[in-house]
């Protein structure tokens, strides 16, 4: 990190991650990172992603709920930036986040340290478990990582470019998808084609 915000720079989620080395969120921790429009600048400490986080932890450090530790060393364990790694973290912030939400409404839970569900509600005599899940849509986003990712396997240029009219959509069908990824890597590893033009739905909403 090479800056510094005297007004505050996150301190608990620098915590969170003191000793981690690759991690999910260190992509944002970088002055000045361009937003989605080229003339908007974010400061890191004024990322909304970054804020949000510390905003979760800290409200679950005041909350102190048994387990909190343990989630604390899985937080800064992450490392794998893959697809399937990026869906894993956002599984473990998803568990946080419900924890957050419980902590604000005074519900007495606790993380659970062993197999079982994610969350332990205790309710008199009776425990509840709350199992959480996160699911992220296979985006124009991850079409393109999983096609540049390919491509340089085979020792190929994997500068990809999409276009979508009239806006990107949310989610692709999971045909369509892999009909594209077919096209451009194909299974019997014979040249693929240099450029797709696709007619399709979006993916509906379940």
């Amino acid at each position: 990190m090479n800056a510094q915000n005297s007004s505050g720079d996150l301190p608990v989620l620098r915590r969170w991650l003191d000793g981690a080395g690759s991690h999910p969120l260190r992509w944002y921790f970088e002055y000045g990172r361009p937003g989605f429009h080229p003339s908007v600048v974010v400061a890191w400490w004024n990322n909304p992603i970054l804020v949000a986080v510390e905003q979760t932890l800290t409200i679950l450090e005041t909350a102190a709920p048994v387990g909190l530790d343990g989630k604390r060393r899985d937080f800064r364990a992450f490392a794998d930036m893959s697809g399937a790694g990026m869906q894993f973290f956002r599984t473990h912030l998803a568990e946080l986040t419900v924890g957050t939400h419980l902590a604000q409404a005074g519900v007495p839970f606790r993380f659970n340290t062993a197999d079982g569900p994610d969350l332990l509600l205790q309710c008199g005599q009776e425990t509840f478990g709350v199992e959480i899940g996160s699911r992220h849509p296979r985006s124009v986003s991850d079409l393109s990582r999983t096609l540049s990712g390919g491509l340089r396997a085979r020792g190929l240029p994997a500068a990809v470019s999409i276009r979508t009219e009239p806006i990107p959509p949310v989610s692709i069908r999971a045909s369509v998808r892999d009909s594209i990824i077919e096209a451009f890597l194909p299974a019997d590893g014979s040249p693929g084609v240099s450029f797709l033009r696709v007619e399709a739905s979006p993916a509906r909403a379940r």
